[in-house]
C-alpha cells in the first residue's frame, strides 16, 4: 500500500510545474508545448486527472481490487433505490451499498448500475420553480408566443451572471442518458455568495435593436476596494454604465423586469424606470431561459471549458477567464444575436411544451 501510494505521488506534477505551466498556457503556447518547457513526462490525457481526480468512491483502491458484485435480484434493489428519491441519486456508491447491506466494492456497485444504463452525471442545475412560478411561466409564455420579432427587438434585456475563477464543485447524481431533465435529477441554484474571492460577477446588456451592452464586472479587487457589492456601491460603480445605456436605446423600448432581479440593483433600476416612463415587460421569475444573455454565457462557459482543456493540468489563470469572457461577449457576430432575439418565440413554446417546468434553454 505504502509503494503504491509513493508511486502514485511520483507521477504527481510538483508546485513549480503547476504555476509554471499556468503562465504558458496563459500566454498561448498548445499543451504539447507547455509539457516540454515544465518537463511533463507523463501521457497528456491524463495530465488534468494527476491534479484532482473527480471523488466518485469513498473506498480505497485495494477495497475495489476484488469487486465482489451484486446478485440480479440485489442489482434491481440498487435500480429501485436509485430511483426512489433525490437524495439516493447523489449519494455515494459506498453509502449505497452500506445502506442497502450490501457487501459489494464500489467498481462492484458501478459496473452492476452500468448495466441498467445508469451512471454518474454532472446535475443540470436550475432556479426552483415552485407551483404558483410554474403557473406564472406558462402564462407569460402562453402571452407572448406570438410576439413578434419586431415587438421582441424592442425590448431590453439584462442579467447578472457569476463566472468562478478557481475550480467549481460539480455536483454529480446517478441517472439514465435520458434523464437529464427529470425532476429527481436537477440542482437547485446554490445561494450567491456574498463576496467576489473566488468568482467575478458580470453585469450583461442585450437589444435586439442596438445589440450588445456594456459587460461590467464586479471582482475581487472592487471588493477590496468598495466592500461587498450592495445598493450603495452598486449605484455608485455599476449603475451609471446602465443609466448610459438606457439612454441610448430609440423610443418604443420596453424594459424587461426580472422579479428575482439581484437586490442591490433592483431599487435603482426600478427607479430608474419610473422616471423614464420607460414601459416594463414583466418577466416572470426563476426563468433564465427565456433570457437570451443565458444563452450568451453558456457560449462563454464553453469557451472557457475548452480553453480549460488546452491546460496541461486544467489549470488557468484568472485573467485569462476574464480575458476568454470578455472575448466572447465582444466578438458574437451579428448573426448570432439576431438569432437570439428570433429565438424568443421558440423559448415560449418550449415553456409551453414543459407544461411551465424546465426546458432545455
Amino acid at each position: 500500500m505504502q509503494t503504491e501510494q509513493l508511486l502514485r505521488a511520483a507521477c504527481l506534477p510538483s508546485s513549480y510545474q503547476r504555476a509554471h505551466a499556468v503562465q504558458f498556457h496563459a500566454q498561448g503556447l498548445s499543451k504539447q508545448a507547455v509539457a516540454q518547457r515544465v518537463n511533463w513526462t507523463q501521457p497528456l490525457t491524463r495530465a488534468a486527472t494527476r491534479v484532482k481526480a473527480r471523488q466518485i468512491s469513498d473506498k480505497s483502491s485495494c477495497t475495489d481490487a476484488r469487486p465482489l458484485a451484486p446478485t440480479i435480484i440485489q442489482a434491481r434493489e440498487l435500480v429501485k433505490f436509485i430511483k426512489s428519491s433525490p437524495h439516493a441519486r447523489r449519494m455515494s456508491l459506498s453509502k449505497i451499498a452500506a445502506t442497502l447491506g450490501l457487501e459489494s466494492s464500489d467498481i462492484a456497485i458501478r459496473n452492476a448500475l452500468g448495466r441498467y444504463g445508469y451512471k454518474l452525471y454532472p446535475a443540470v442545475i436550475r432556479p426552483y420553480i415552485s407551483e404558483e412560478t410554474r403557473k406564472l411561466r406558462l402564462e407569460f409564455a402562453l402571452n407572448h408566443v406570438n410576439w413578434t420579432i419586431e415587438q421582441w427587438n424592442k425590448v431590453l434585456f439584462t442579467a447578472e451572471v457569476r463566472i468562478p475563477l478557481t475550480d467549481a464543485h460539480e455536483p454529480l447524481v446517478i441517472r439514465q442518458s435520458d434523464e437529464e431533465y427529470h425532476l429527481d435529477c436537477i440542482n437547485d441554484v446554490p445561494a450567491e455568495p456574498t463576496n467576489c474571492n473566488d468568482s467575478e460577477l458580470y453585469f450583461a446588456h442585450f437589444s435586439g435593436l442596438t445589440g450588445k451592452g456594456p459587460l461590467i464586472a464586479w471582482s475581487r479587487d472592487a471588493d477590496n476596494k468598495f466592500g461587498p457589492l450592495g445598493p450603495v456601491n452598486h449605484y455608485q460603480v455599476i449603475f451609471p454604465g446602465f443609466s448610459k445605456w438606457i439612454s441610448d436605446q430609440p423610443s418604443g423600448s420596453r424594459f424587461a423586469m426580472r422579479p428575482d432581479m439581484c437586490a442591490h440593483a433592483a431599487v435603482a433600476v426600478k427607479d430608474e424606470m419610473r422616471g423614464r416612463f420607460m414601459p416594463i415587460e414583466h418577466f416572470p421569475p426563476a426563468s433564465p431561459d427565456l433570457n437570451p444573455i443565458t444563452e450568451i454565457f453558456n457560449w462563454a462557459k464553453a469557451n472557457l471549458k475548452t480553453d480549460k482543456d488546452r491546460s496541461l493540468f486544467g489549470e488557468v489563470a484568472e485573467w485569462r477567464i476574464r480575458r476568454v469572457v470578455r472575448g466572447t461577449w465582444n466578438n458574437i457576430p451579428q448573426e448570432n444575436m439576431k438569432a437570439l432575439i428570433e429565438s424568443m418565440p421558440h423559448r415560449c413554446q418550449a415553456v409551453i411544451d414543459a407544461n411551465g417546468m424546465h426546458t432545455r434553454g
